[in-house]
């Protein structure tokens, strides 16, 4: 559809398509699509007013000509992406909640290692009971985690859960 045939409409932007500001480039994320859709910043303002007034209004708003056509362009722009819909209603999509509940009681811990010994089975019991996801920066922590593998391997361990942790260096 063009921007000419939808002047009495309202612009919405998608719920899940979530605007980010940035200095001087901006983005839309595109939850669903997993997309990531950049533009001018300049253009940033315009998305948080689309849905005030009609198209047409809006456009009207515009007194410059040149700047009339820009938003045109960013509209077509948008558009293409499939990021907006053309609406007879001016009531915007529900929002999209951004809370998030992480699904164990902690997200995260940090255990500084450097030349200290720990007792890693102790600690990564508790972490494991917790839900915490591990992961491993530094030599000497992958040196541990590999050691308590292959313990936990020697003694016929064959669980495939304790495998499923990240190890990062």
């Amino acid at each position: 559809m063009s921007v000419a045939d939808n002047l009495d409409k309202y612009v919405l932007l998608i719920p899940d398509c979530i605007p980010v500001k940035g200095a001087t480039r901006s983005s839309i994320c595109d939850l669903t699509r997993h997309e990531i859709v950049l533009f001018n910043s300049e253009y940033f303002p315009l998305i948080e007013h689309l849905a005030a007034d009609t198209l047409g209004q809006l456009l009207d708003r515009v007194a410059d000509e040149e700047q009339r056509d820009q938003v045109i362009k960013f509209v077509e722009f948008l558009d293409s992406h499939e990021l907006i819909i053309f609406s007879d209603h001016k009531e915007p999509f529900p929002k999209i909640e951004e809370h998030w509940d992480f699904p164990a009681v902690i997200q995260n811990a940090v255990i500084d290692v450097d030349t200290s010994l720990h007792d890693f089975e102790k600690i990564f019991a508790d972490l494991d009971e917790l839900g915490c996801q591990r992961r491993f920066r530094g030599r000497a922590a992958f040196e541990a985690e590999r050691r308590r593998r292959r313990v936990y391997l020697e003694r016929g361990n064959q669980d495939v859960r304790a495998f499923r942790h990240t190890v990062a260096l």
